[in-house]
Order: structure tokens, then C-alpha cells, then sequence
């Protein structure tokens, strides 16, 4: 799987928060962008309210282990790793 599948998302999206019992906040934003080399798609989003945090995610190909994962970190303080595909050929 090549990265190319995910270059529709670059550039910087308008998003619309939402929490269960309240009404959406707009304001937030979402960007994407390739690191130099184009090996890998940052992702940053930035949400106007302190209930929800702002996030850091640098999304790569992993090809030993047939996944494209995303790397995850935000301003709680939370680190993970989420598998986004996996070739269920590899």
C-alpha cells in the first residue's frame, strides 16, 4: 500500500466537535501534510475547547508488518499506536 491513497487529505480541514448531550462547537481545525520524502502524512488538529485535546499523528507504511499505522500523541499526554489497514495477504 502506498501513502498516495491518503493525499486527498492534504491540506487543512474546518471540523465541527461534537459531544453527546451538547451542541457541536465549530472552530476546530484538522491538517494534513507529507514529511520531506513523503514517507510519511503528519496530522495535526487543534479543537478551541479544553475538553478536547489538541493532537499531534504521524501516519507511515509499515512494511514488515503489512500495516499502515498512525502514531499517536496529544496534549493529555496519551501515546499509542493505531493499526489503520492491515493486508490480511502479508
Amino acid at each position: 500500500m502506498s501513502l498516495d491513497a491518503l493525499r486527498p487529505l492534504v491540506g487543512t480541514w474546518d471540523v465541527v466537535v461534537s459531544f453527546p448531550g451538547a451542541e457541536p462547537i465549530e472552530g476546530a481545525t484538522q491538517r494534513f501534510e507529507f514529511m520531506e520524502g513523503e514517507q510519511f502524512l503528519e496530522q495535526r488538529t487543534s479543537v478551541p475547547i479544553p475538553e478536547a485535546p489538541d493532537s499531534l499523528a504521524v501516519i507511515g507504511w509499515d512494511e514488515g508488518r503489512g500495516t499502515l499505522l498512525q502514531h499517536y500523541f496529544d496534549t493529555r499526554g496519551v501515546a499509542q499506536m493505531l493499526v489503520l489497514f492491515d493486508d490480511p495477504e502479508h
